[in-house]
């Protein structure tokens, strides 16, 4: 009883990937409906020089969209490079938390969403994005205070 147990979902992942694998074709189709003939509007009892739109009064349908008959589907796993990848700077907040954040990207410190902005005075800028506060950690090598 065990044993078939286990091979239960096996058994269903294989249907379901059969039956998906069965189906070979992709349709997109839309409705349009386009007018065939239009009828002049007009007013009963006086002249009207001005344009009247024609009133559209027979209609036809069309069918329109695309479909594809799928041969093959296959993935191809290609690595991904990312070069001049921007630096990770250590920071220590005055509370004694650390984390590391890198320009341009946001990282969660006790909760609190921070941005790194850059280096600018020898001080590494962070944003706190909820206060927008901007905090500045002193680099390695710098002077300040």
């Amino acid at each position: 009883m065990k044993q078939r147990d286990m091979w239960s979902p096996v058994i269903a992942c294989v249907v379901a990937a059969t039956s998906v694998a069965a189906q070979t074709s992709i349709s997109v189709r839309d409705e349009i409906r386009y007018p065939t003939s239009w009828r002049e509007q007009r007013i009963d009892g006086g002249v009207d020089a001005r344009y009247r739109t024609p009133i559209p009064v027979a209609f036809k349908t069309r069918e329109t969209g695309v479909h594809h008959d799928v041969a093959a589907v296959g993935v191809v796993r290609q690595p991904v490079m990312v070069r001049n990848r921007p630096p990770l700077y250590q920071v220590v907040f005055s509370d004694g938390r650390e984390a590391r954040i890198a320009e341009g990207q946001v990282t969660i410190v006790g909760g609190v969403p921070y941005r790194g902005l850059g280096v600018r005075d020898g001080y590494f800028q962070v944003m706190n994005l909820r206060t927008l506060e901007i905090l500045r950690f002193r680099m390695p090598g710098a002077g300040g205070t």
